[in-house]
């Protein structure tokens, strides 16, 4: 049981841990990230999907500014790569 000794120490010991297992998740997920070989509107469109739920193709083509036509492309291309 922790007695209270050393506790700025252990303190700072923890914030470090935290700081390498945050840079080392990062860097993990830039990696795959990058290993994915997907475009901007790929991404585009995952990280909507992603964050959303679910949606339809007109809502994903306003918000990301290309037609209906587009994103059935983009969904095309991306299911490709899988």
């Amino acid at each position: 049981m922790y007695n209270g000794c050393c506790g700025k120490q252990l303190l700072e010991e923890m914030i470090e841990l935290q700081r390498q297992v945050d840079h080392d998740r990062r860097q993990y997920e830039l990696d795959a990230w990058l290993r994915l070989h997907l475009g901007i509107g790929q991404l585009k469109a995952l990280f909507f999907i992603s964050n959303r739920g679910s949606t339809t193709a007109g809502k994903l083509a306003a918000t990301l500014g290309i037609t209906p036509a587009n994103v059935t492309g983009i969904i095309d291309r991306c299911w490709r790569k899988i």
